[in-house]
């Protein structure tokens, strides 16, 4: 794996400048002014395929294969849905606007996830007419939202997920982490206090109830 979060190609010269791909970034910000995100095409595109390569050999192994999704919300422009399509990743989308950036760098609908904890009708319809491969539902409102509006358009089932909150703190700051009780993300896996089904498993059946629906995960 490429565990440094610098690009490969990053390197200071004798004059101390700093060069990225070999670009003087002194000369990068005289002609297009700071601040400016810099991006090494070639480190970036080594670094998806390094990761779809890793994941794809780990999951043979035990005889199923796996989609790697580049997350949108890392950075996302044209150019970079380009690159990392081209390298074999998918791309997940958690907004109308990244959702958009995807499909104008023509990624194919089949091969970008919606995902998001706030999800607008406007988003979910747009996602539906792109066919996109995947929406990842968030909340037991969107299983019904999400159905009504494949219904309304009279399309094959949409392909769903349902996003599950394990209860698992795996470290890192915790305003960042998701996985855990008493966040926003997510449908826990924990029953009630009361008893009765957890969130997460009243969503899934609640999926698999709606005809509309394709549960994939």
């Amino acid at each position: 794996m490429l565990g440094s979060p610098w690009s490969a190609s990053v390197e200071r010269g004798d004059d101390g400048a700093l060069r990225v791909g070999g670009a003087d970034v002194r000369q990068l910000a005289e002609e297009y002014g700071t601040p400016a995100y810099v991006l090494d095409e070639l480190d970036l595109r080594a670094r998806a395929r390094v990761l779809r390569l890793v994941f794809q050999a780990a999951f043979a192994e035990i005889g199923t294969g796996i989609d790697v999704y580049y997350a949108g919300k890392a950075f996302l422009s044209v150019a970079v849905a380009r690159w990392v399509a081209d390298e074999g990743l998918l791309v997940d989308t958690a907004t109308g606007g990244e959702l958009g950036v995807a499909l104008f760098a023509g990624v194919p609908g089949e091969r970008i996830g919606l995902h998001g904890n706030n999800k607008s009708d406007a988003e979910i319809g747009r996602a539906l007419d792109a066919r996109v491969g995947r929406i990842v539902l968030d909340s037991l409102d969107e299983v019904d939202r999400v159905a009504d509006a494949v219904a309304r358009r009279s399309t094959s089932p949409a392909r769903v997920m349902v996003r599950l909150t394990t209860g698992v703190h795996a470290g890192g700051h915790e305003y960042i982490a998701t996985s855990h009780e008493d966040q926003k993300f997510g449908l826990s896996i924990a029953p009630p206090p009361g008893g009765g089904d957890s969130p997460a498993m009243t969503a899934l059946l609640a999926v698999l109830a709606r005809p509309e629906l394709e549960l994939i995960g």
